[in-house]
């Protein structure tokens, strides 16, 4: 009875056959997008810089692990924030950042935007940061992405530097100063 509903049906085994082979297709397809995305998560979690998005009404929804150390939240705390709460500025020159298109280079100085970040403990510090907007496929703006990097050495670095400058200005003055004490005579002449 089985044979003849196969011989009723020509061609059934051919079409299973080739039903078989484009699952197994879809299935290999479906692995090397999993294995993608897995790659592509461990780079952003991973990534020195801080780097968070937001949806368009700046709520946090994704972050790496640089902004849960740099900053002190876990992540349950971090995704019910709002990106202005992490930065000494007002939520209108954040929401005005986002309305503008972004901003990675300040115009005036052609480097990165420097901002302050604020910590869990409610610390402060300097970060040189880069918001970009993301655009959905019908280009609305459907949120922001926000990468940063903590400069607090930097600034330290600079100051110190900007110390040693100064008082290197002053050990040529009271060398210049030492040596007319000790030729007094050399002016009058």
């Amino acid at each position: 009875a089985m044979k003849s509903k196969l011989d009723e049906a020509p061609g059934l085994e051919s079409q299973n056959g080739e039903l078989d082979t484009q699952l197994d297709k879809l299935k290999r397809e479906v692995e090397s997008l999993r294995q993608e995305k897995d790659y592509f998560v461990s780079v952003i979690r991973t990534f020195r810089n801080g780097l968070l998005t937001t949806d368009n009404t700046l709520q946090i929804i994704h972050f790496n692990l640089t902004v849960e150390r740099l900053l002190g939240y876990s992540p349950d705390e971090l995704r019910g924030l709002k990106l202005h709460q992490l930065i000494q500025s007002k939520e209108e020159t954040v929401l005005r950042i986002l309305k503008e298109g972004g901003i990675c280079v300040d115009p005036k100085t052609g480097e990165m935007g420097e901002f302050h970040f604020i910590t869990k403990a409610g610390n402060s510090f300097p970060v040189e940061a880069c918001f970009s907007v993301i655009k959905a496929p019908d280009s609305s703006v459907c949120g922001m992405t926000c990468t940063f990097r903590d400069v607090t050495q930097k600034r330290k670095m600079e100051k110190a530097l900007a110390r040693m400058d100064r008082f290197a200005s002053l050990g040529e003055l009271a060398s210049g100063l030492a040596h007319e004490i000790k030729n007094p005579l050399a002016c009058i002449t």
